[in-house]
C-alpha cells in the first residue's frame, strides 16, 4: 500500500477501526492479523492507480495510451480491467505486450542502419 501513496500502518490502521472495508485473513501467518482489501471497495481513483501499477508490472501499455481508459474519466461499459481478466489471460497479454516490445525495438535498431540479430 506504501505504493499507493499511504503507508501500511496507516492503512491497517483505518481497516482496524472500520474507515475502510476490509476483511481479516484467516490463514494469517505468525499470528499477525492481515487485512484484505477489495479493489471494487476502493474509490474509482485508486482503482485506476492500481490497475495502472499493476500494467506497469506485467510490463504492459498504460490503459489510457490504447484507448481502454479514455482521459475524461467517462465511465465506458465496455471498459476491460485486468480484475476482469483470469491469471491465464493477464499471463497471455503480458507475454504479447513483451514481444510486441521487442519487436519495436529490433524495428528501432534496424531503422537506424544496425543489421538484425
Amino acid at each position: 500500500m506504501g505504493r499507493m501513496g499511504c503507508s501500511l500502518r496507516y492503512v491497517q490502521q483505518l481497516a482496524k477501526n472500520g474507515k475502510i472495508k476490509a476483511s481479516v485473513k484467516q490463514t494469517a501467518a505468525n499470528n499477525r492479523t492481515e487485512y484484505q482489501i477489495a479493489i471494487a471497495d476502493l474509490p474509482e481513483k485508486l482503482q485506476r492507480k492500481w490497475e495502472e501499477q499493476q500494467r506497469r508490472e506485467l510490463g504492459l501499455e498504460p490503459a489510457f495510451k490504447n484507448g481502454l481508459i479514455s482521459n475524461k474519466n467517462e465511465h465506458d461499459p465496455h471498459q476491460i480491467t485486468l480484475a476482469d481478466l483470469s491469471y491465464e489471460q493477464r499471463d497471455e497479454a503480458a507475454f504479447w505486450s513483451n514481444l510486441l516490445q521487442e519487436w519495436l525495438m529490433t524495428r528501432e535498431r534496424n531503422k537506424n542502419g544496425e543489421c538484425p540479430s
